[in-house]
């Protein structure tokens, strides 16, 4: 490229020892030859190698040049003067080839007995030639086998040199690690008593901030259970005096109304109440029983809306087709009545849902109770399951129904949480695995 020429040099040759073997391959091509053409090609040849002295390639040359031409006599006798040539010099040919090409144009010639001689040293120089190849080879196997039995001696030597040298080393780290052995074990002797001292000191700490903490919650409970109390107690007091002094028929069925309101409201807490002490001392798996989940819900719901016993309150049952899951159905209908009461509780006007799905690909139970009341602000959509928690203060009860609702629904395996989605109100969704 870019006007640079390369020039290739073939080896260096004697050229007319070339010419020689040039026209002799030649004469080897005479079914492609005319007779007068492969005629020239060997006296060329035959000239060069009387040139040369080269009785090979005249003896070689001329046999298969007469053997073309079908003088099998000429042929074979050439044949004999190269396989005389080959004794006299001692080189190295393939006799065997040799004599078996003699012996077929023998018995062309029609001189069987003269072809079966020479396919007799034919074979002989095959056999022979066959075990020299078979010797040599074993020779050359039996020095191999000779040298890597000597390399697998000297593998040996140098791998219980190792081992003598691994063992030595071993004992001297076994000396070593028996030593450090010895000195981590009093160092750890030491650090198991500063630790021992340490976790007694930091038990004792967990156990007084324990005590605290149950202390106050201990009073937390009861300040809350106090004012639980107390707001339906004065609720029925209060209207229990008014009853009494009260004429009017109109006014003192209200109040007959309001009592019972807030009778219903005391029951509710103090069965809450005990329903969170045994849920709380027990850790047993609640037992389950198939329950007709829609007809549970519409019960409830039925339940609440004679309860609250509020017209400008629409009670709205979406609990869909037949359900039934084994559940624990006491303490899912406590969950329920304790959502629904809680909704009632914040919804003075408006809208109340129970929805109830049946996810079966999941297995999974859902029940949702969503409201149009006052809802619940995001930041303390988690905080309203802890407990003696309320969103309203001046609402009676709801410190404590959320929390054994949350209690009542984990012991069942399940989830519930406010609905972050829900923008009208209040959403709180129920996910229960069977």
């Amino acid at each position: 490229m870019g006007g640079c020429r390369q020039t290739f040099r073939t080896p260096r040759r004697d050229s007319a020892e070339y010419l020689m073997r040039s026209y002799g391959k030649m004469v080897f091509l005479g079914g492609l030859l005319t007779r007068e053409e492969v005629d020239g090609y060997y006296d060329k040849c035959m000239e060069l190698a009387r040139g040369r002295g080269d009785r090979e390639e005249i003896y070689n040359t001329s046999a298969r040049y007469y053997r073309d031409r079908g003088d099998y006599e000429r042929s074979t006798a050439y044949m004999d003067s190269l396989l005389t040539h080959y004794a006299e010099t001692g080189k190295k040919a393939d006799l065997g080839s040799i004599y078996i090409a003699q012996s077929h144009l023998y018995e062309k010639a029609g001189d069987y007995a003269k072809a079966l001689e020479a396919m007799r040293k034919g074979n002989d120089f095959r056999y022979h030639s066959r075990m020299d190849q078979a010797q040599s080879k074993l020779a050359e196997m039996q020095a191999l086998y000779d040298v890597n039995r000597l390399e697998l001696e000297k593998s040996r030597l140098a791998d219980r040199n190792k081992l003598f040298l691994l063992v030595a080393g071993g004992i001297v780290l076994l000396l070593l690690a028996g030593w450090a052995a010895y000195q981590q074990a009093m160092v750890r002797r030491l650090k198991l008593a500063r630790t021992q001292f340490m976790a007694a000191s930091e038990e004792a700490q967990r156990q007084s901030r324990r005590a605290q903490e149950s202390e106050k919650m201990k009073t937390a409970f009861i300040n809350s259970m106090c004012h639980e109390i107390r707001t339906p107690l004065n609720a029925i007091n209060g209207f229990s005096e008014l009853l009494l002094t009260e004429q009017e028929p109109a006014a003192r069925q209200a109040f007959q109304a309001e009592i019972w309101k807030s009778t219903t409201a005391l029951t509710a807490l103090l069965e809450n109440m005990l329903e969170l002490s045994q849920l709380v001392s027990s850790e047993s798996p609640l037992p389950v029983a198939q329950t007709d989940i829609r007809l549970l819900c519409a019960e409830r719901l039925e339940l609440q809306k004679q309860l609250g016993d509020n017209p400008a309150v629409e009670y709205v049952n979406e609990a869909g087709t037949e359900i039934e899951i084994p559940t624990n159905a006491f303490y899912l209908t406590r969950v329920v009545d304790n959502l629904l009461h809680n909704a009632a509780k914040f919804t003075a006007a408006g809208r109340i849902t129970l929805r109830c799905r049946n996810d079966e690909p999941r297995r999974t139970l859902q029940i949702s109770v969503s409201d149009t009341g006052i809802g619940i602000p995001p930041e303390k959509q988690e905080w309203v399951f802890e407990r003696f928690t309320k969103v309203d203060p001046f609402k009676p009860g709801s410190g404590i129904g959320l929390y054994l609702c949350r209690l009542i629904v984990t012991r069942l395996g399940g989830d519930i949480r406010v609905c972050p989605e829900y923008s009208g109100g209040c959403c709180i969704r129920i996910e229960l695995p069977y």
